[in-house]
C-alpha cells in the first residue's frame, strides 16, 4: 500500500471521528437539556426528605438520561484521544511524503473544566465587549454563549443575582468562564474583574438568552 493510500485512510478515519464527535455532542447536549427541565435535574436527589422516592419527576426517566449523560461523557473523552492520535499520525504521515501540513481542526488536551460543563446548557449571550476592558483582554468576544459563569450556571433560579455578586467578590481575582463560541466549540476563558477606565468591572455587556 502507497504512502498516499496510507495518508488518504487516515484522513478519512479523522473526518469520520470527528463526525462521531459531534453526533456524540448533539446527543449530550440533548440529554442534559432533558434532565436540566426536571426538579432532579443533572445531579439532585431521587428521594425526598423523608426517604421516599420523589414525586415531582419521572425518575425512570431521569435515571435513564443520567446514565446515558455518563456513558457518553465516556465515549466523548475516548474519542477525542483518537482523533488526537490520528491527527498526529495524519500530521507524521504527511511530513514523511514531503508534504506541507494543512490547516486542520487540531485538538488539544481539554479543560477539565470545559469538560465538565460542555453539555450544560448556554444561558447569557455576551452582546457586546468593549476595547480595552478587563472582558476583553481576556478573550471574551461578542456573541459567547455563557454556560458557566464561575460555576453559575443555569441551574440556579437566581443566577443574574449570583453573578453579580461572585462578579464583585472577585474583583482584581481570576474567574473561569465556560463559553459557547460559534455554535462549534466549548472553551474556557479567564476574566479578572477589576477597575479599567470605563464603568464597572468587566466592559461587557450580557444578556439573558431568549427561551
Amino acid at each position: 500500500m502507497s504512502d498516499e493510500a496510507v495518508e488518504e485512510n487516515a484522513r478519512d478515519r479523522l473526518k469520520r471521528l470527528m463526525k462521531e464527535r459531534d453526533a456524540m455532542e448533539a446527543e449530550l447536549k440533548e440529554n442534559v437539556e432533558m434532565l436540566m427541565q426536571t426538579p432532579a435535574g443533572l445531579d439532585g436527589p431521587l428521594k425526598d426528605a423523608e426517604g421516599f422516592p420523589r414525586a415531582d419527576c419521572d425518575l425512570h426517566m431521569v435515571t435513564r438520561r443520567r446514565g446515558r449523560v455518563a456513558c457518553l461523557r465516556n465515549d466523548l473523552k475516548a474519542v477525542m484521544e483518537d482523533i488526537k492520535a490520528t491527527l498526529e499520525a495524519v500530521h507524521e504521515e504527511g511530513a514523511a511524503a514531503g508534504e506541507q501540513k494543512e490547516d486542520a481542526e487540531e485538538p488539544t488536551e481539554e479543560d477539565p473544566l470545559v469538560e465538565r460543563y460542555r453539555a450544560y446548557p448556554e444561558f447569557l449571550v455576551v452582546d457586546s465587549v468593549l476595547p480595552d476592558s478587563p472582558a476583553a483582554e481576556s478573550g471574551l468576544r461578542q456573541s459567547d454563549k455563557i454556560i458557566s459563569w464561575n460555576g453559575v450556571t443555569k441551574q440556579q433560579p437566581d443566577f443574574m443575582g449570583m453573578i453579580a455578586s461572585i462578579t464583585a467578590r472577585y474583583e482584581n481575582k481570576a474567574m473561569n468562564i465556560i463559553v459557547g463560541r460559534g455554535g462549534l466549540s466549548v472553551q474556557k476563558v479567564v476574566l479578572t474583574p477589576k477597575k479599567w477606565s470605563g464603568r464597572g468591572l468587566l466592559g461587557c455587556v450580557l444578556n439573558k438568552i431568549k427561551e
